[in-house]
This record gives C-alpha cells, sequence and structure tokens, in this order.
C-alpha cells in the first residue's frame, strides 16, 4: 500500500476529533506527561524527519498527533500537504490521469491493463468528488462509512520525486476547506447526513447488468476437455490448476523473483508482502525443494480457487489435491499438521462436519495458522483457510447445498467449456491455467463484495492507527501499553478507538493485543491477517455507501457496454523459457485496446520479417490496418488536400500533388511499421517504455488517422537519446522508389524555399548521399536556431528504413549485401527485389503489435542499465529507512531512572527493529541488494551496509550478484510480447528466453 496513501485516514480521522472536541488538545509547549523518555520525539524532530521522509505514514501520524496536542493541526496538515505537493481537485479525474500516466508498453503488451480495466482493483479506495472537495464532507463521511478508506497495493507509488507532484485526496488537500463552511457547503452536509442515516438493503443495490456472452451458441456443440478439479470449483470462485504442485510452486517463485525486480526498478519500492509463503504457513503447506519429489510422486494435479483475490489483506483460499497415492500424501500431510501444532503453544485444535464430511481445523488466534482440511473424496484433500469457503467448495464436489439446492459448478459451466476451445486442456503452451470466469467478476464488481471490502479496509486503517499509536507510546513512555484506554489518556491516539470517527464500520469491537503493538477487531480481526470477506458479507448499508457504489457502477459500465468480461491466463514454465498468455473477452470498450484496435487489424502477420542489425536491442512492430484509411487518402488526394502524413514532413501543398501517396501506401509498403533502438551509450536515462505506453494512452486510433503524430513524436524523443529508425516491409520496390524520387523534388523545393534566420527561425535541409554501390541515402535536417535534427531515410532490399544516423543504414546496406553474395545473386536483382522471405530465418510472432527485447545486444548500454538499476535499488533500499529508524526510536526508548541493562545493542537490535518494523507496516522490508539494516548506537537512525543513509547515500556501479537484476540478467536470452485483436477479445502472449 502507499505510504502517502496509507495515512489519509489518519489525517481524517485526527481533523475529525479535532472538530469534533472528542480529544482535548494541550495548552502549546505544555507536556503531557513529565516522565517522558529521552527517544520521545519533538513536533519540530518530527517535521525534520518528514522532509527526509515525506511518505511515512508513521511520522505523518506522529507529526499530526504532537500538532493536535499542541492546537496545531490544521498549519500542520497545511505543511506536510505542502511537502508532497498535493493539490486541490477532481479525486477520480485525478485517479484517470495516474492511471493514464501509469500506463507503459508492459502492462499494455502483457495484458495487465486490460485485466486492471475490467477488474477494477483500484476503484472505490479513495474519495469522490464531492466527498474531496471539503474536509468538512469528508469527515462527515468517515463516519460509520467506508468512504475514504485507502488501499493501493495493486497501484505502487512512483518514485518519491514523482509521488511528491501526485495529487491525492487527504483532509489537507484543500486548506481553506478548514473554514467555516459557506450556506451552499451547509446544505450539502445536511443533505449528506441525512443520506448517512438511511439504511439500505444490500439486495436492494442493482449490480451490473451487462449481458454475458451467448456460450452456448460459440461453443456450438463441442466438447472439449475438461479437468476434474475445475468440477469441484463454485462458478463465481476463480480457478487455478497447474498439472503438478511443482509445477505451480515454479510458478510462485518465478512470479516472486519478476515481481520483486519489477517493483524495485518500476515503483523504488523494497517491500512485499510474501503472499505465498503467507498462504503456505497458514494453511501448513510444507514446500522445500526436499520435497517436490514427493509432490510429484503422490499428486497428479492441484487447483487453488477463491471468492476474491484480495490475498494481501486476508482472503479465503482453498486448495485442491488430486491425489495418485492417498494414504502416503495424507499421512505427510497430518504431519505437517503435528509439526505446526507443536510450532504454535497457541493453536488449538477442532474437528466438525460439513455434508458427510469430517474435516479437521487447526487456528492460532492471530489467523498466523488457520487451515481446515477435509477428504471429501478417497482422491481429493482440501485444505482452505476459512470454513465458510470450504463449506462453498464442498458443495460443488458434493453438487448441492445444504439444502438441497443444485450448485452450480465452474467446469460445468458452458462459458469454461468454450474457453477450453481457446486454451485446449493438455496443450504444450500450458502448465497451468488461472481463469476468473463472468460470475466470478459480476460478484467481484457487485455491491455486497465491494462494500465489504471497503468497510474492511476503513477497519484496517484504524488496525494500522492502532499500531502507529501503539508505537509511539513506546516512544514516549518506554514500555508497550496494556489497552486502548492508555493510547487516548496519554493522547498517543486521537481518541478511544472504538468510539465516535474511531469506531469500526462494520460494528466490530476494537481491543488491544496481548502484546500491546497491534490493534485487533472482533469482525475483521488483525492487519496481517484479515477475516475473509466471505465470512463477513454485508447485508445494509449507509446511504452514502450505495450512492458511492452506483457512481462506481456509472463509471464501470463505461467500460462494459456489450458483453461481461470473463479473464483467462494460460501458464508454461521450462527450463528454456517463460510463456504467460493473457486472453480477455470481449475487448474493452472507451480503453486504450480500443484505440489500438481501431489502428490496427487485419490478418494477423510475423512481426519481425526484416534483417535485424547485431546492435538492435528494442524493437516495437504494429499489424498495420491500413485498408481503413484508403478511401481517406484517395479522397483527400482528389479534393487536393494535405494530408496528415505528407504535412508532418513539411511538403508543401504543390508538390504534395504530384505524389501518389495512396498507391505508395496501397501497393508500395505492407501491412506493418516497426520502431528499432540501437545499442549505444544513452544521452540520459529515458524510460521508452512509459513513453510509448503514454503516446499510446493519449488518444491514438480514436479517429481514423494513420497515427503519423505518436510515430514521429516517439521517434523524435528516442533519437534524442540513443540511435533509433523505423521499418517498412516493402510489397513493390518500384512503386516505392517511384514515391521515393517524387519526395526528393518536392523536399529539395520545400527546403529551398524556407525563409532563414534568426536566434529561433526553423530551416529545412534535403539531401543525398551514396550507400554503398547500389544504394544511396536520403538525408532530412531541421534547423531550430543553433539545434539541428537530421533523419535518413532509404529502401534496402525489401524495407524500407528511416533512421536518425547514417551507421544504421550502413550496417543494413551491408546485411543485405551479405545475404546477396549467399545467395549468389545480383546487386542489380537485389535492387529490386520485393520478397522478404530470405532475408531472416526467425520471422517474430504473428499477431498485430509486438515488443521484443534482445539482451544479448547490450553492449554499450549495459553500464547505463545497470548504473540505472543499482540507483533505482539504492532509492528503494533508502525509502525503508525511515520506517525503520521509528521502530528503533521505539525499542531503545525508556523512562528516566530505568536501567538500559536489558537494553538490546548491535546485531539483537538490528534483527529486533527489522522485525518489529516488518509487523507495524505489515509489509517485509528488504534491501534489493541484500544489505543489512544496521541501528545507530543512540537507536534514532537506520542505516544499511551497502546503500548507507539518506544523509550519507552510497551505491556499487552495478548492482550486486545477490540482487534481483544481477539474477535475472544470468538468466535472462530475450523477451518477447505479442497482443493479437480477434473478434471475441484481446490476446497477449509474453514469452522469456532463458540461457
Amino acid at each position: 500500500m502507499k505510504d502517502r496513501l496509507r495515512s489519509v485516514l489518519c489525517w481524517i480521522v485526527l481533523a475529525a476529533v479535532l472538530l469534533s472536541g472528542t480529544g482535548s488538545a494541550l495548552p502549546q509547549g505544555q507536556t503531557q506527561n513529565a516522565n517522558r523518555s529521552q527517544q520521545a520525539w519533538t513536533l519540530d524532530e518530527a517535521l525534520a524527519q518528514l522532509q527526509i521522509y515525506p511518505d511515512d505514514a508513521y511520522l505523518q501520524y506522529v507529526a499530526l498527533q504532537l500538532a493536535l496536542r499542541q492546537n496545531r493541526f490544521e498549519e500542520i496538515a497545511g505543511r506536510i500537504a505542502t511537502m508532497l505537493g498535493r493539490t486541490g481537485g477532481d479525486v477520480l479525474a485525478d485517479a484517470r490521469t495516474a492511471r493514464t500516466n501509469d500506463v507503459d508498453l508492459f502492462s499494455i503488451f502483457t495484458g495487465a491493463l486490460a485485466v486492471q480495466e475490467s477488474l477494477q482493483l483500484d476503484t472505490m479506495r479513495g474519495n469522490t468528488p464531492a466527498r474531496a472537495r471539503t474536509l468538512a464532507t469528508t469527515i462527515t463521511a468517515t463516519t460509520n462509512t467506508n468512504a475514504n478508506a485507502t488501499r493501493s497495493a495493486q497501484t505502487p507509488r512512483r518514485n518519491r520525486r514523482s509521488r511528491r507532484r501526485r495529487p491525492t485526496s487527504s483532509p489537507v488537500t484543500n486548506a481553506p476547506a478548514m473554514a467555516a463552511p459557506t450556506q451552499s457547503e451547509r446544505a450539502t452536509l445536511a443533505a449528506q447526513e441525512k443520506r448517512r442515516k438511511e439504511i439500505v438493503p444490500i439486495a436492494s443495490i442493482t449490480g451490473p447488468t451487462i449481458k454475458g456472452h451467448p456460450w452456448e451458441q460459440m461453443l456450438a456443440g463441442r466438447k472439449p476437455e475438461i479437468s476434474q478439479l475445475s468440477r469441484y470449483v463454485p462458478e463465481d470462485f476463480y480457478l487455478v490448476e497447474f498439472r503438478s504442485l511443482t509445477k505451480l510452486l515454479q510458478a510462485m517463485d518465478t512470479s516472486d523473483l519478476w515481481g520483486t525486480h519489477l517493483f524495485n526498478q518500476a515503483y523504488r519500492e523494497a517491500r512485499t508482502q510474501n503472499v505465498g509463503e503467507r498462504i503456505k504457513r497458514q494453511l501448513v503447506l510444507e514446500t522445500e525443494p526436499v520435497l517436490r519429489p514427493f509432490y510429484d510422486l503422490v499428486v497428479s494435479e492441484v487447483a487453488v480457487t477463491g471468492s476474491d483475490p484480495f490475498a494481501r489483506e486476508g482472503s479465503d483460499v482453498t486448495i485442491l489435491f488430486q491425489i495418485k497415492q492417498p494414504e502416503i500424501f495424507k499421512a505427510r500431510m497430518e504431519s505437517f499438521m503435528v509439526n505446526a501444532e507443536k510450532a504454535h503453544a497457541d493453536a488449538k485444535r477442532s474437528t466438525g462436519n460439513i455434508l458427510g464430511v469430517d474435516y479437521v481445523q487447526l487456528e492460532t488466534p492471530d489467523r498466523v495458522v488457520s487451515v481446515f482440511a477435509a477428504d471429501p473424496a478417497p482422491d481429493i484433500h482440501v485444505r482452505s483457510n476459512s470454513k465458510a469457503a470450504l463449506e462453498r467448495v464442498i458443495e460443488a464436489i458434493k453438487g448441492k447445498s445444504a439444502d438441497g439446492r443444485a450448485v452450480r459448478r465452474l467446469g460445468e459451466a458452458t462459458e469454461f467449456a468454450y474457453i477450453r476451445t481457446l486454451m485446449p486442456r493438455g496443450a504444450r503452451e500450458e502448465d497451468g491455467l488461472v481463469y476468473m470466469s463472468d460470475p466470478f467478476i459480476r460478484r467481484l464488481v457487485g455491491p455486497q463484495l465491494k462494500l465489504t471490502e471497503r468497510r474492511r479496509m476503513l477497519c484496517y486503517n484504524h488496525l494500522r492507527m492502532i499500531g502507529h499509536a501503539s508505537l509511539l507510546y513506546r516512544t514516549e513512555r518506554g514500555s508497550w501499553p496494556s489497552s486502548l484506554e492508555d493510547l487516548a489518556e496519554t493522547k498517543t491516539s486521537p481518541g478511544l478507538f472504538g468510539q465516535g470517527e474511531l469506531s469500526c464500520p462494520d460494528g466490530g469491537k476494537y481491543s488491544l493485543s496481548a502484546d500491546g503493538t497491534s490493534g485487533v477487531c472482533s469482525r475483521h480481526g488483525r492487519a496481517e491477517f484479515m477475516t475473509p470477506n466471505i465470512e463477513i458479507p454485508v447485508t445494509e448499508v449507509t446511504g452514502l455507501e450505495a450512492d458511492e457504489y452506483e457512481a462506481f457502477l456509472a463509471e464501470y459500465n463505461q467500460y462494459w457496454r456489450t458483453y461481461f468480461d470473463p479473464i483467462a491466463l494460460r501458464v508454461k514454465i521450462t527450463p528454456q523459457q517463460y510463456r504467460l498468455e493473457t486472453v480477455v473477452l470481449p475487448l474493452i470498450d472507451n480503453s486504450i485496446y480500443t484505440s489500438l484496435a481501431g489502428v490496427l487489424g487485419g490478418k494477423p502477420e510475423a512481426l519481425d520479417p526484416l534483417p535485424v542489425p547485431k546492435r538492435n536491442i528494442l524493437s516495437i512492430a504494429a499489424r498495420l490496418d491500413k485498408e481503413k484509411y484508403l478511401p481517406d487518402i484517395t479522397r483527400m488526394e482528389r479534393e487536393a488536400k494535405n494530408d496528415q502524413f505528407l504535412r508532418d514532413l513539411g511538403v508543401s501543398g504543390d508538390a504534395a500533388r504530384n505524389i501518389n501517396l495512396a498507391e505508395f501506401v496501397k501497393k508500395g509498403l505492407g501491412n506493418q511499421v516497426g520502431m528499432h533502438v540501437y545499442d549505444s551509450s544513452p544521452t540520459f536515462d529515458l524510460n521508452m517504455s512509459s513513453v510509448f505506453g503514454m503516446l499510446l494512452g493519449s488518444g491514438m486510433g480514436r479517429t481514423r488517422t494513420i497515427g503519423t503524430e505518436e510515430l514521429l513524436i516517439g521517434l523524435a524523443v528516442a533519437a534524442l537519446n540513443n540511435p533509433v529508425y523505423l521499418s517498412f516491409p516493402v510489397q513493390d520496390a518500384q512503386v516505392v522508389d517511384r514515391f521515393l524520387n517524387g519526395m526528393d523534388t518536392a523536399l529539395a523545393v520545400t527546403a529551398r524555399g524556407q525563409s532563414r534566420g534568426g536566434w529561433f527561425s526553423l530551416e529545412q535541409d534535403f539531401y543525398k548521399f551514396p550507400l554503398g554501390q547500389t544504394h544511396a541515402y536520403r538525408a532530412y535536417g531541421l534547423r531550430i536556431g543553433p539545434l539541428k535534427l537530421r533523419f535518413f531515410w532509404a529502401r534496402i532490399g525489401g524495407g524500407l528504413y528511416i533512421a536518425s544516423r547514417p551507421f544504421i543504414l550502413e550496417d543494413l546496406a551491408a546485411m543485405e549485401a551479405e545475404r546477396i553474395r549467399a545467395a549468389g545473386g545480383s546487386g542489380a536483382a537485389a535492387a529490386t527485389t520485393t520478397t522478404t522471405t530470405a532475408l531472416v530465418q526467425d520471422f517474430g510472432p504473428e499477431g498485430h503489435a509486438m515488443v521484443r527485447l534482445r539482451p544479448q545486444n547490450w553492449n554499450e548500454v549495459l553500464p547505463d542499465f545497470r548504473l540505472s538499476w543499482a540507483e533505482n535499488d539504492r532509492e528503494a533500499c533508502l525509502n525503508n529507512l525511515g520506517a525503520l529508524a521509528g521502530v528503533s526510536r521505539a525499542l531503545t526508548a525508556r523512562t528516566p531512572g530505568a536501567t538500559t541493562a536489558d537494553a538490546p545493542t548491535g546485531e539483537e537490535l538490528d534483527q529486533l527493529v527489522w522485525q518489529y518494523a516488518d509487523k507495524f507496516q505489515a509489509v517485509h522490508l528488504f534491501c534489493p541488494e541484500g544489505g543489512r539494516y544496521i541501528a545507530s548506537p543512540d537507536g534514532r537512525s537506520v542505516s544499511c551496509s551497502i546503500h548507507g543513509s539518506v544523509l550519507d547515500p552510497r551505491q556499487p556501479s552495478a548492482p550486486t550478484e545477490a540482487s534481483a537484476p544481477s539474477k535475472l540478467l544470468r538468466e535472462l536470452a530475450g523477451a518477447t510480447a505479442t497482443l493479437n485483436f480477434t473478434q471475441d477479445g484481446l490476446r497477449a502472449v509474453v514469452v522469456i528466453d532463458r540461457k
């Protein structure tokens, strides 16, 4: 969860308490207790630390709580808002802008963006525009609603510099709103208060009404093979099925490695929630590498299922094993239960029965262990962390519910059968399948789950605040609190949790954990392992909550107007390759993919058909649906208009009329365009994935244009950093040559006719230059004052190329000459060749768009890549130090006169700081390079053994061998991502080749 967003509710509650009088403030300068620890914070110290760690939620809490004591809340809240660069505005609009700005080639070409747009996991997590406009409105909405709960595990923070500029909603976003509300605002507040008191049954709130696909008609009588385990899964649960447990574990290990690296590099964040390990520990599953041969021997297939995807906070997870040797397997599973029972003194074992199936339960109060184990069939073993989920799965296995009604099972659904016609079971491309059905997604975005999760997340924020208050108490008094009343009495919390604005929105009772470090809710559990939503569904909500859901639904319906949207992912893992394939049905309305589909189309083609120089490190290719644009081009030529393509090149209207653009596009060029980046030491650190992702997200394809603006902008921006070139396969060399010759005259005339002079005058230049014995390249220059940009182009063999440097064309010409010599042909024959079949061996994947990474060609660029990766790792590591220092300060706190003999020091203190920081942050903090966090002798700061501190930062010139970038680079041989637009929807395939 983003630190800067995690503190939103903290500010809201503090402001609410301040205005409502729940927490009485102390006179400025007066301490609440003279018996304070030497480590106790002052407001000035907290603000100074916030200058270094502005996104640290605990520091924000400390500063605001101390300000509340001194009657300076408005002032300090405003200063923190300024520190974070927050501005007012429409929060939903800000969220849409942030989503567009976060688009990159990775999210587009992996299909991740399509999955996010479908699941909408980042929605209903913050304020609506109405609630964001004034502080008073926000405070009102806080009472017994989840309108302001914020969760962002799916939208991780960007680097600290950019985070400060991104607007987010908070009570201090619009500081002037602290003033007395206007008459209009008072009327709005009164209306909202009235609406808040209204009770609305969940059953009366309508969810998505978009119809489902005509699955029966699409299936057309086909009967694909369906797994037995899929028939044991409820229709509205997700399904993950693998052909072996070892393959599932390999997929988890791989996703952890790549996920860690991508988070470190993209978001400068070295934090992980270790979801996989937490779930395995919760379900009492031992999966050490030495046990994997055992699982291969006794388990034939495995499936994972659940009712929602919120595993980070706490979700129901059920694993089904199809067993080959039941006696051996069950004996080993029971031994795991015995081991866990011995390891946890507070674990309780019990038994029960569901529909005639006996189960064994083992659970600890904190849900670190929470497992229900059952054997509903001789060859089936089931483990779940939720009794409610186990009941649903056993009902699916039995085919009926407790009251005798038939149960709808995923494996028997026609939609799943249809998906299995697209992704046949047993295909060589599949080790595992992930499927999110129409009923699952409909339930996920439906009112009950959305509003249940919102209330749970508000409670989550309360529990995190209790943890912050407990840490502040320990820092000031040298011991942990014994009750929530201790926190309220010492003003380390904004009031008494469980009362007023600090009460659980779903009626739960708050208490302090036995060790005094964290909060516990009787309904939602603990922040580390929250009670799954399936066990606590809401049945009634407030009118405000109902209104918020209706606003969300209206926006969601803008994405899906025709059919609803099941999602399937197919996974393959081998020593040579990783492969991930995503299918989303149907294509999302009003999305970047809609824009792309408006430009791309036609029959899929191999997308890497032209020669690839040895210095090519990145290729982006697209199959254009050029037939769409020919009528427009012909009409514009007939009407003597300048089309956009020629205007972009600076050709005048008279010259353009002498050039047959329609013939050039229709007969001369093929259907593709490619953009390629050359190996070189970059001028500056440019994230090309983000640049092109944002260009694609800016509206390309929404009108029937050929997209030259985005293409040329991308080329110009990339050319400032690395040598780049565009490639166009040629259908008819004579047509292309005739067009180029016509352009020569037009450009020469245009260049000579330009006026010159002036500091910022625009001047054009054009000339030709010999390229080997059989070719010539053209050069175009654009001078803007003292700056001159050049581009070079030529038809070489079966391709037309536009390059930012002439040596690129020379490399391509040399490759063509070598091809001719190898084929024994003549230069004259080669000059008019119209085929590309002999140019390369690997034509690339078939599709409509492709991104291909060539790490084997990283030579000059690699040192810069390594330096950039090391910089990102350093920043991610240093971002953890504020949270660690806050814990270190608390653990070393002692009240005056108390002995320090038992105070932890050295490595013992370092380990305790790390352990407690993970607990208070509800994530695992780590150094990406494998460094060790070291507390200072006075306990007030923490440094890293590799990266130093914020005030004394250091780093290696490249990632260490233990880091994720080094591990990945050692095995990365190449990567290709492909998009395919079909009549049904979107198909994305990612292939990572391994050394």
